[in-house]
């Protein structure tokens, strides 16, 4: 299977994921936030647990929410995966190693903005 001109069009994309920068960095306070409000507001809570019950997935409200969090460490997952099974001389290798340190330096950035 090749993987060959895939990464080198999606490198793209990879400035507009800084988008998560603002997500990321009031995740936390929005998190504590929202149980706080869960715990103390029983409106509230009451609609959470319809809100969930009703969906297709029944995924909680709050497991929802971290998904952006967990989104770009699984992207590096993926691609160092891809890479640690692509040989040195295949034609995708440097694609995805060029791919894999621009996620990783996305992530460091993304860490950064959420300290």
């Amino acid at each position: 299977m090749r993987l060959h001109g895939l990464f080198p069009c999606r490198m793209g994309y990879i400035p507009a994921l800084s988008g998560y920068r603002q997500y990321l960095s009031v995740f936390h306070s929005a998190s504590l936030a929202l149980h706080e409000a869960k715990d103390t507001n029983s409106a509230f809570a009451e609609f959470l647990r319809k809100k969930e019950a009703r969906g297709r997935c029944r995924t909680d409200f709050f497991s929802m929410l971290i998904m952006p969090v967990q989104r770009i460490p699984r992207y590096k997952l993926l691609v160092n995966e891809l890479l640690s099974h692509t040989s040195a001389l295949h034609a995708d290798y440097a694609p995805l190693t060029e791919c894999a340190e621009a996620v990783a330096k996305m992530g460091d950035r993304l860490n950064a903005a959420c300290d």
